[in-house]
């Protein structure tokens, strides 16, 4: 049996953890294709909040191009006004 024919039988449970438990998270079909992908490369994912850190800035910069005080902005986001000051800067600057 080729490598191929292998790989169109594998099942989750073939898998070694963690393996075994993304596979069954995402599909064995969409394993397979993130290893042909990423296989053999030490990747980092993201946790869900900090895939938002973009968007959000710039939500946040948005809002204050709107009107919105830099105060008002820091309560809505919990977070401070030096911050917010630090994003705005990035926009002007072409980082955001």
């Amino acid at each position: 049996m080729t490598d191929e024919e292998m790989i169109r039988e594998l099942k989750p449970s073939d898998l070694s953890p963690p393996y075994n438990k993304y596979a069954d998270l995402i599909g064995i079909e969409n394993f397979i294709k993130l290893s042909d992908v990423i296989g053999g490369n030490i990747t980092y994912f993201p946790t869900p909040s900090s895939l938002l850190t973009s968007s959000k800035r710039k939500r946040i910069v948005q809002e204050y191009l709107e009107g919105a005080r830099v105060s008002e902005l820091s309560e809505k986001y919990h977070i401070t006004d030096k911050t917010i000051y630090k994003y705005i800067q990035q926009y002007r600057k072409g980082i955001i």
